[in-house]
This record gives C-alpha cells, structure tokens and sequence, in this order.
C-alpha cells in the first residue's frame, strides 16, 4: 500500500517540472522542523498541473494521471481520500477561481 509520505516523491517523478517549484514551496512553507501538511502539498501540485494546462504544456499529463489511478488503486484509505479531496478537488476550484476571476 502507498502511504501518504510516497505520494509527493511519485508526483515528482511523473511530473519533473515540478520539481523546482516544489522546493521552492517547501522552502516558503515549512520549517525544517515542522511535518509535511499533505493536503496543502497536494493541492500546490494541482495548482501546478493547472497551470501546465493553461499553457498546453501536456506532455507530463499522461503520467500524471498514470500516477492518480494508482494511488487511488493501491493507496491506503488515506492516500485515497487524499488524492481525491486533495488534488482533485483542489484542482476543481483552482478551476472555479479561474471561471470567477478572483
């Protein structure tokens, strides 16, 4: 089973551009001493793919989602929520906001 700490290190991997706005906001979020919030971590990513989208950079996409269905096939229930309420529902209101222009 994937367990939320894998979930980043596997988005990571599927979407390389990622990567350095990823430490960018892990440097601005998070202390060395504080834990990971993962739903805030996640829904950073979602705003990321988002903005792929916008720009139709689409090449990453397939293994994106490649790595959504298995989190949601072999995570654990709270890898599974998490991918759900997390990104995708992160990445339903990045796309309301968009529509509301706010």
């Amino acid at each position: 089973m994937i367990q939320k700490h894998e979930v980043i290190d596997l988005f990571l991997s599927a979407c390389p551009s990622y990567k350095e706005r990823w430490l960018h906001f892990v440097s601005e979020t998070y202390d060395d001493s504080e834990e990971h919030l993962p739903y805030i971590d996640v829904s950073d990513f979602a705003q990321h793919v988002d903005e792929l989208y916008q720009q139709q950079k689409l090449t990453e996409f397939p293994m994106i989602f490649e790595v959504l269905e298995m989190l949601h096939i072999n995570g654990d229930d709270y890898v599974k929520e998490l991918t759900t309420i997390g990104f995708l529902e992160s990445l339903q209101v990045v796309k309301f906001q968009a529509q509301l222009n706010i």
